[in-house]
């Protein structure tokens, strides 16, 4: 039963995330989602920045 628990409490963590980045209008990407769980270094982050700067960029034309 701790397995299933552990598992539905990432399921719910994640669901909200993807839910809030819908609610503001941001589009979802896996880098976000992975800076927004915490489970990517400082590399990825600026990584996640270069990709979100890129998409609104591209969203404008």
């Amino acid at each position: 039963m701790a397995i299933r628990s552990e598992i539905k409490n990432s399921f719910d963590k994640v669901e909200k995330i993807v839910h809030n980045l819908v609610k503001q209008g941001d589009s979802f990407s896996f880098n976000v989602l992975n800076l927004r769980t915490g489970k990517i270094d400082s590399e990825t982050v600026n990584s996640a920045f270069r990709t979100k700067i890129i998409e609104k960029h591209y969203a404008k034309h």
